[in-house]
């Protein structure tokens, strides 16, 4: 199976500069590493189903876009048959490739995959993670129209880092000196867009999920009739349902 991704990446990699690839970067679920600012009050095993239930919401919110001109991959760290492996597990729609991220910091695993995606034509390579249950297909289409014409586009997150970064070209001077994992992330990164006489735009704000209040405001967003109520994918608000109860059970 690891051949067969492996082999369709490749097959992949024809020329034509009409093509977008989105990359979905996320961490490979292993208990102890992921939505680690969520325990306490979530145990480990709340923190990885949570995780793994964001990923399969990001599969979910993205299928719209699925189509000859938009190839979609999954960006996981760790080693590539682990992530295949686990790809067939969760069921993964075959149109989706597996790859890894290489790097010793986000920074790095960015920059290389942007490299290797303009390398093979892509015109357009568009990076998401998956702590944004806010993020819509419409949201990455406003962001693959704005690259028709600007260098770079942006979706800020609330926390002060980006829900989405795209690109029209290889830009690698915008991941220099940035502090990942800190609120200055996108702040740093709008001074070197400037700083290069980049031409950027930016989206919409978004909150991202990373920490328990986070959580506790989806949840109350999902208590009235929203986008949020309608859309999310049915695993997330199933365990979403499931850590709450125990929140208010256990009084978190």
């Amino acid at each position: 199976m690891e051949h067969y991704h492996t082999a369709y990446l490749n097959i992949k990699a024809v020329s034509d500069m009409t093509r977008t690839s989105i990359n979905i970067f996320a961490k490979f679920p292993i208990i102890g590493t992921v939505k680690t600012r969520m325990n306490p009050p979530l145990s480990w095993k709340h923190c990885l189903e949570l995780h793994q239930a964001l990923i399969q919401n990001t599969l979910h919110q993205i299928q719209p876009l699925i189509g000859p001109s938009i190839d979609i991959s999954v960006c996981m760290t760790g080693k590539l048959q682990q992530a295949v492996d686990y790809a067939i597990d969760l069921k993964f729609p075959e149109t989706i490739s597996i790859d890894v991220q290489t790097g010793m910091n986000l920074g790095e695993r960015l920059e290389n995959t942007l490299r290797i995606r303009v390398e093979n034509n892509y015109s357009k390579v568009i990076f998401i993670g998956t702590d944004c249950p806010s993020l819509e297909s419409k949201n990455i289409e406003e962001a693959i129209s704005i690259l028709q014409h600007q260098d770079v586009v942006i979706g800020p997150a609330l926390d002060g880092g980006y829900y989405l970064l795209g690109f029209s070209s290889y830009l690698p001077c915008i991941f220099e000196g940035i502090d990942w994992g800190t609120p200055k992330v996108y702040r740093q990164t709008i001074v070197l867009l400037e700083e290069h006489l980049i031409q950027w735009a930016q989206l919409v704000p978004k909150s991202d999920l990373d920490t328990f209040e986070n959580l506790k405001e989806l949840w109350k967003d999902l208590k009235s009739p929203s986008y949020l109520r309608k859309n999310l994918d049915r695993e997330l608000t199933k365990v979403l349902g499931q850590i709450m109860s125990k929140s208010s059970s256990d009084s978190y």
